[in-house]
């Protein structure tokens, strides 16, 4: 079955690679020029410098164990993870600073 998804974002790319997956003919179209969608982290146009024409994309930069499905997909396609702590600072009064992990 021939399938267009529209939108090349997080769910439109993983609702196209399980589509594909189970032998169906799928069409991704994005308006913007590179897919990603809300999931980038570079989500501006944002000019090249002349000494570092690249723009570098981190993707995915946390996310909470609770997302089993993610975790599945990531395995499905062989990406490792590697956890790492994360560090928030609270402001609890106009001078004082409160950190704790994500985890506390």
């Amino acid at each position: 079955m021939k399938i267009a998804i529209i939108g090349g974002g997080a769910s439109g790319m993983i609702s196209a690679y399980l589509l594909d997956r189970q032998g169906h003919e799928v069409t991704v179209y994005e308006r913007q020029p590179v897919l990603g969608g809300h999931i980038r982290t570079l989500n501006k146009n944002i000019p090249a410098h002349p000494k570092c024409p690249e723009l570098l994309e981190a993707g995915v930069l946390e996310f909470p164990v609770e997302f089993t499905n993610f975790l599945h997909l990531m395995q499905d396609l062989d990406i490792p993870l590697e956890p790492v702590e994360i560090w928030f600072w609270v402001v609890l009064s106009e001078w004082s600073l409160f950190p704790f992990t994500r985890n506390d």
